[in-house]
């Protein structure tokens, strides 16, 4: 559970307009657990609106998460649903295109790294 968890994490940020073009893209993801446990797997970066985008995270233990998301400047912030919990991610994009990050569901906090699949 909280490999799913942390799944549904994502990004650091200010909101206002949104440019998650330069973010779109298949992303390997690498996250921590509080508990120290890690997991991997894929996430997804679309642009839905000019204003929106969707994440989608497919770990490697076949679970999956989706959320919402907007990016301004460097940082990108998604809202997201893990079942019956909802959660907060909030990642900054790095010079080498990854996006380091933050989740938080049910008062739990991991960390993520997503590293642009190229």
């Amino acid at each position: 559970m909280k490999r799913l968890t942390i799944l549904a994490a994502l990004v650091c940020g200010s909101f206002g307009s949104v440019h998650a073009a330069g973010m779109e893209g298949s992303y390997r993801v690498e996250g921590r657990n509080v508990d120290g446990s890690t997991y991997a797997g894929k996430a997804v970066i679309s642009v839905t609106s000019k204003t929106e985008c969707r994440i989608t995270w497919t770990l490697a233990d076949g679970s999956s998460s989706a959320g919402k998301c907007i990016q301004r400047g460097r940082s990108f912030a998604s809202a997201f649903r893990l079942g019956k919990e909802s959660g907060l991610a909030l990642y900054e994009q790095q010079p080498d295109g990854s996006l380091q990050g933050t989740w938080n569901t049910n008062d739990t906090v991991g960390q993520e790294v997503l590293t642009p699949m190229r």
